[in-house]
């Protein structure tokens, strides 16, 4: 069923970007950002993962695309993240999405149908340390797109697909960078002087 983009539309709330490469720390500081402020988070790939253990026909698609570490179209992740949107408009609190956009692709459809964001901010981490602590998050087997030559493929992906969005953004002074290779609350710290900035 198409997700119900006029109630998106009605409602009005402000979106709000978490990006950076795949290790860069962004499910933990939206998990921060949710307990402080009661955002809507979305992850892409936690919705993605959801589809896969729910054995869905559009979760059968996704499960081969994933375990190859590629990106899953932009119409297929855009329907699912519309969908959930629509779902938690009567929370009447901002949208913090991480995972999407990937592409400029994907950003210009998204502000074509719901608008800019009210804010971007990227976690910046060296190439070396997000593949030492996906490394490290393999051991625990956590993620199966976790393994080594998975991580290399979606480190490849992000830098020929996302990073140039990303540095885009940043040139346009439509993001903020957030060095984010060291202490987790001091990295928070910076990313709540953006949102405290957001209305």
């Amino acid at each position: 069923m198409p997700a119900d983009i006029a109630a998106i539309k009605k409602a009005n709330l402000p979106i709000i970007f978490l990006m950076g490469g795949p290790g860069a720390g962004k499910h933990t500081q939206a998990a921060k950002i949710k307990a402080k402020y009661g955002y809507t988070h979305l992850s892409m790939g936690q919705l993605l993962r959801d589809e896969v253990k729910n054995n869905t026909e559009r979760g059968k698609k996704v499960k081969e695309i994933l375990d190859k570490g590629e990106l899953v179209p932009s119409d297929v992740t855009f329907e699912l993240l519309k969908e959930q949107m629509a779902k938690a408009v009567g929370i009447n609190k901002p949208y913090l999405l991480h995972g999407f956009p990937r592409n400029k692709e994907q950003l210009a459809q998204l502000e074509k149908e719901l608008g800019p964001a009210k804010a971007v901010i990227v976690l910046d981490v060296p190439e070396a340390k997000m593949t030492e602590r996906l490394t490290a998050r393999a051991k625990t087997g956590a993620r199966a797109d976790d393994k080594p030559e998975v991580v290399k493929k979606r480190i490849e992906v992000y830098n020929k697909d996302t990073k140039p969005l990303v540095d885009e953004l940043i040139n346009n002074k439509k993001a903020v960078k957030i060095a984010a290779d060291g202490d987790v609350e001091k990295i928070f710290t910076e990313i709540c002087k953006v949102l405290d900035t957001v209305k």
